[in-house]
């Protein structure tokens, strides 16, 4: 929901009715021009997520299977981000990978009943890095695979594998290092979503990001 609703740079995601063709002057192309309805998501590079003749839009729900909502606490901070395919632990981050060069966002941010949060920096890396070794880019995950990314206390929200690892706008999920911050109410780690206006999934205090893949 995060994906469509919350960007920064709107409508880039919509169901076509009409197309204008681009045709190159140089070598004399001429593009196919598509007559059908098709779903155009402008911010990914590779477009298997361009359907033609969409009929149905299904809301996939995070799965939390398995959890009991009494577990969480408020204030709770995990010292650590089990990283988890459905059911299967995949790996345990308990480091910062510090091999990776840092990326600085500057961003305002509204939302989470504080109006303006003013201007603030956001130092990271991108999400998509330190997960790639465990997830593969292909066909099936860029149409279907989802993260919930979960809180100690409870919190949590839904990325889609694409706009995490397959965008074109250089807006990437920031995964951070809270400590190296000197802000360690934000538990070890936390992320910072750089598509979106508002700041409801700028999640602090991982304890796991769970990955589905579901038609």
């Amino acid at each position: 929901m995060g994906e469509i609703y919350y960007p920064n740079a709107r409508f880039q995601k919509i169901i076509a009715t009409g197309v204008s063709p681009i045709l190159p002057h140089v070598g004399g192309i001429k593009w196919p021009i598509p007559k059908d309805m098709k779903l155009i998501v402008g911010t990914d590079l590779v477009t298997e997520r361009n359907i033609s003749n969409p009929v149905k839009i299904t809301i996939k729900p995070i799965n939390m299977d398995g959890y009991d909502d009494n577990q969480f606490k408020k204030g709770t901070i995990s010292p650590q981000i089990s990283v988890k395919n459905v059911k299967d632990e995949v790996t345990i981050i308990k480091n910062y990978p510090e091999q990776y060069k840092n990326c600085t966002y500057p961003s305002i941010f509204y939302g989470r009943g504080r109006g303006i949060h003013g201007i603030d920096l956001f130092t990271g890396i991108p999400l998509n890095y330190v997960l790639k070794q465990y997830f593969e880019l292909n066909k099936e995950n860029i149409m279907n695979g989802l993260f919930a990314v979960i809180a100690a206390d409870g919190y949590r929200c839904a990325f889609t594998f694409s706009e995490i690892f397959n965008i074109n706008n250089q807006a990437d999920v920031l995964f951070i290092d809270s400590l190296a911050h000197a802000q360690p109410e934000n538990g070890k780690f936390m992320l910072f979503p750089g598509n979106d206006f508002f700041s409801d999934r700028a999640i602090k205090c991982i304890s796991e990001i769970r990955f589905t893949n579901e038609k």
